[in-house]
């Protein structure tokens, strides 16, 4: 199960893969802007404005996943933004989701994001707030254990 708005949504089959690309798109997008993979492929989109300011977007791409647009604040060369197509964990349908970092927090040298929100074809999806990060030396393999 995971939980959606209010609502506990059972994980099915057919959903599975979308959830695995939403982990590869939470996890890997940073680390893909900076890869020496050479399966990635990484195109220049132009000028945008996001939240009313500036930006440069960037399209990643690698076989077998879908496009993640990413988009930098043209002052800061900080991401505010990052796109890609997915399934809706609610509804099962395809859409556009939008995910803006709206601020970032000095923590030990380096800009961390602090609030986020995500959108679902424009409309919005979730409000968060980082309250606490920790920067760990190393984790303990049994961190990416598949559960039980």
């Amino acid at each position: 199960l995971v939980k959606a708005g209010d609502k506990d949504v059972k994980v099915t089959d057919d959903m599975l893969p979308e959830f695995k690309e939403a982990a590869f798109v939470a996890s890997h997008v940073w680390q893909l802007i900076f890869t020496k993979d050479k399966a990635v492929k990484y195109a220049l989109s132009g000028e945008v404005q996001v939240k009313g300011k500036p930006a440069l977007g960037m399209v990643i791409s690698r076989e077998g996943k879908k496009d993640i647009k990413v988009f930098f604040d043209k002052n800061s060369g900080l991401i505010v933004k990052a796109e890609t197509r997915k399934r809706d964990p609610m509804s099962g349908k395809e859409t556009t989701e939008e995910r803006f970092i709206t601020e970032y927090q000095d923590l030990d040298g380096r800009k961390v994001a602090k609030k986020f929100e995500l959108l679902h074809d424009g409309k919005e999806f979730l409000k968060a707030e980082v309250t606490d990060v920790q920067f760990l030396d190393k984790l303990d393999a049994s961190e990416f254990a598949q559960p039980k």
